[in-house]
């Protein structure tokens, strides 16, 4: 069954009257009325009794509940229009396991569905929703710079250390800035960093780091040095150079050459010696080759185009998250982690929906693999107390592949679980049925939650570790397969900052990230460049990054979507349709469904 997927939280439609030839009281026009619901769903904990939405209506209207378990809803109809009126649902405290619900929302002769999850008392927590969203690809003005948040502007109501990719804690926000908003100045008496950030290099690569600088005194300005570290313990100084002597009172740009040596893990850094009387600013800091001119590019316009849930009929009606990839016959997978819906309190741990509709721009109609008229687990149980959830999918030919992780007790929206093993699974007749493959990977290593990529002849994969960790730090691996080799262990190679190896163990970092989760990457034609996508738990966005190559150069996290309501946002997705031109699709998981 075909169940189209509402693309945001209004619909509109035409209501035309009856007698359109008469010219008489009874004549109307074509009249477009509307319904608007936020949140696009309700997510309570088993305790948890009472939750509202609100509603805006442009015609009559009344609310209808699927289950008795959910007790009232008031008000429950309006003989006139509504306009943010606040609906107040009550529900029963759950002594079961999960269960959802739904409310129909009828205005005028429209129907708008709205899905009511409620906790259980065993350890299953409900599911969130996931969100399409649509976005603008546009050149960064900034250019290509390998450092993420090079000018202190983003959280700029906070203060600087809050959420950000530099270390600072020896400096304070200024609005003195060399562009932008804010700059980063001396806030100390001790000899201490200015700034510090980790950043992925290519080794044995020639760069440049270049740093505005600015003090409250013309000449005689203290020590100031400009430098490259090396991230390993001791974090010993790679090269540094003393830029005091040629900062004044006004905005001067200092640079100093490096080669990056054997360490794919630096550290930009400014280090001062204070002086009494004098305050030392910086701004707008970047490193990259030397004489690049690429281009950069970010996602502008960002619009939330409503919940992929809003009308599947109830088959899924919340998720932890989706992958999707386009197969060679034009046709879209959309993978599903742990879900649930309608008709059923158990947790399904995969899914698969196909869709042949690729004009996001009036829906979405998507085809479940079913059983027995729900969702079929489309990967069984490898193994006892293990479940199976797809990571990344990608088609050679008529065989779908998909990348999954065996977990163990994985909780909904948490940090860190249990992994198994990582593999690859096929499919063979469109996904109606999966077999396992001999490529696996260790779940302890660094390609657990995966992106691919199909370029070139080469299927190319992006690795990072088990988890959403809020500590410690991860990062960014890749490899690569011929295509018509996908499912062969010892054609996979892995990229050890020169050139392509066979031991995984030699697998470098190309992206540092401190934390991040699920991540996704695409090409886009317009601009050739690949994109990556993923939710950044250290600076609580989802964010983006863009190279001219797989392995990179990669560019700085460019802020996407903050996560200021605290939704726990994770597990983005690129669209496959987003290859082309400059709009960008890509879904986004939301563990409060707000």
């Amino acid at each position: 069954m075909n169940h189209k997927l509402l693309l945001s939280g209004t619909i509109f439609l035409i209501l035309t009257a009856v007698g359109c030839n008469d010219k008489n009281e009874n004549e109307q026009n074509n009249v477009e009325a509307s319904v608007t619901v936020n949140p696009s769903s309700i997510i309570l904990e088993s305790d948890e009794t009472s939750a509202s939405f609100i509603l805006t209506c442009s015609d009559a209207w009344y609310i209808t509940s699927d289950s008795d378990w959910i007790i009232s809803v008031e008000p429950d109809s309006g003989e006139t229009p509504a306009n943010n009126l606040e609906i107040k649902v009550s529900a029963e405290t759950n002594t079961g396991t999960v269960r959802t619900g739904m409310l129909t929302i009828t205005c005028g002769e429209n129907g708008f569905e709205l899905p009511v999850s409620q906790a259980g008392v065993s350890s299953t927590t409900v599911l969130g929703q996931t969100y399409l969203m649509k976005a603008s690809l546009v050149e960064d003005e900034m250019g290509f710079n390998m450092l993420s948040d090079p000018g202190f502007e983003d959280h700029g109501d906070e203060t600087i250390d809050y959420k950000s990719p530099w270390w600072v804690l020896a400096a304070k926000r200024t609005d003195e800035a060399h562009s932008g908003k804010y700059a980063a100045q001396q806030n100390f008496v001790e000899a201490e960093n200015i700034g510090f950030q980790t950043f992925a290099a290519r080794p044995h690569t020639d760069y440049v780091i270049t740093a505005w600088f600015k003090s409250n005194q013309a000449s005689e300005n203290p020590d100031t040095y400009l430098g490259i570290r090396r991230s390993i313990e001791g974090r010993p100084v790679l090269l540094d150079n003393n830029k005091g002597p040629g900062i004044t009172d006004s905005w001067s740009q200092q640079s100093l050459e490096f080669n990056s040596d054997v360490e794919p893990l630096l550290e930009a850094f400014s280090f001062i010696f204070p002086k009494d009387g004098y305050t030392i600013t910086w701004d707008d800091i970047c490193v990259k080759r030397a004489g690049d001119t690429q281009p950069s590019y970010k996602l502008d316009n960002i619009q939330n185009l409503g919940s992929i849930f809003n009308s599947s009929d109830g088959k899924i009606t919340s998720a932890d998250g989706c992958t999707a990839w386009l197969a060679d016959d034009g046709k879209m997978m959309i993978a599903f982690g742990m879900n649930v819906g309608n008709g059923s309190a158990n947790v399904r741990y995969n899914a698969l929906a196909i869709s042949d509709d690729l004009n996001l721009e009036d829906g979405l109609d998507l085809t479940f693999v079913e059983k027995d008229g729900i969702p079929a687990e489309i990967l069984s149980v490898s193994e006892e107390e293990f479940e199976s959830i797809p990571t990344a999918g990608v088609s050679i030919g008529q065989t779908q592949w998909i990348h999954y992780m065996d977990i163990k007790d994985k909780q909904f929206a948490s940090d860190l679980w249990e992994v198994n093993k990582c593999g690859l699974a096929y499919s063979q007749d469109n996904g109606r049925t999966w077999t396992r493959s001999d490529v696996s990977w260790d779940g302890a290593g660094n390609f657990v939650e995966v992106a691919f990529l199909k370029d070139n002849g080469y299927v190319y994969m992006y690795g990072s570790s088990a988890g959403r960790t809020s500590t410690g730090e991860q990062y960014v691996r890749i490899a690569r397969v011929p295509e018509t080799e996908i499912g062969t262990q010892a054609s996979w190679t892995y990229w050890d900052g020169t050139d392509w190896n066979s031991d995984v163990s030699s697998a470098v970092p190309i992206v540092y990230s401190g934390t991040l989760g699920e991540l996704s990457v695409i090409k886009n034609s317009a601009t050739g460049r690949y994109l990556m996508i993923y939710f950044s738990i250290k600076r609580d966005a989802v964010v983006i990054r863009d190279a001219a190559a797989p392995e990179g150069d990669w560019s700085g996290e460019k802020l996407v979507v903050v996560d200021s309501d605290d939704e726990q946002l994770y597990a983005p997705a690129f669209i496959p349709v987003s290859t082309d031109g400059n709009t960008v699709y890509f879904l986004l998981s939301s563990a409060w469904g707000k």
